[in-house]
């Protein structure tokens, strides 16, 4: 969420939308001599159950070993699952293409409380759009004081959108995008 709704291009790297973790690979498992193949493996688009050892990455053989969640954590079955980190990059890619203020927008912190990081994003004559991201593991309060808000995307399944203040807490890692009405 930080990443797609900060000022700038953003820029995703490999398996990132889907949630991939970097590989654990033994020296002797290195080929790449520019050192890159410790940091991400090929991305999963089937489980190996079904497209086998290639995840549909490949027909051959690949290089590297795929994730060991690959079962698991693979584009097929991201695709129908409405939590998965893939549907949250689609829904944060589709706001950010819908919402002028993201991608040109100035940026404005806010004073939040210990382990949340809040934004507000301007743009002239457009509605505004706050950011308020928990990076602590507990509960934290979340306050920002607005006419009008609409929950536009939250990271865990319960809404807790209100109008007026935003002030119910934030869950352990929870992030919240709202489109705010003056």
């Amino acid at each position: 969420m930080l990443l797609l709704t900060l000022r700038g291009t953003p820029f995703i790297y490999q398996g990132e939308e889907l949630g991939l973790r970097d590989l654990d690979l033994h020296e002797n498992a290195l080929t790449d001599i520019d050192g890159r193949d410790p940091e991400r493996g090929p991305i999963p688009w089937h489980p190996p159950s079904i497209a086998g050892n290639g995840c549909g990455f490949t027909s051959g053989e690949p290089w590297l070993p795929l994730n060991a969640d690959a079962e698991t954590c693979n584009v097929d079955a991201q695709l129908t699952w409405r939590e998965s980190m893939l549907s949250l990059y689609r829904t944060l890619l589709s706001i950010r293409n819908a919402q002028r203020v993201l991608q040109a927008g100035d940026q404005e912190w806010l004073d939040t409380h210990e382990g949340v990081l809040g934004y507000r994003r301007t743009l002239a004559n457009e509605f505004e759009i706050v950011v308020l991201l928990n990076f602590s593991n507990e509960l934290r309060p979340a306050s920002v004081k607005a006419e009008s808000t609409r929950l536009l995307l939250s990271t865990v399944a319960a809404d807790p959108a209100q109008d007026g203040e935003m002030k119910s807490p934030l869950a352990a890692n929870e992030g919240r995008t709202y489109l705010v009405c003056s």
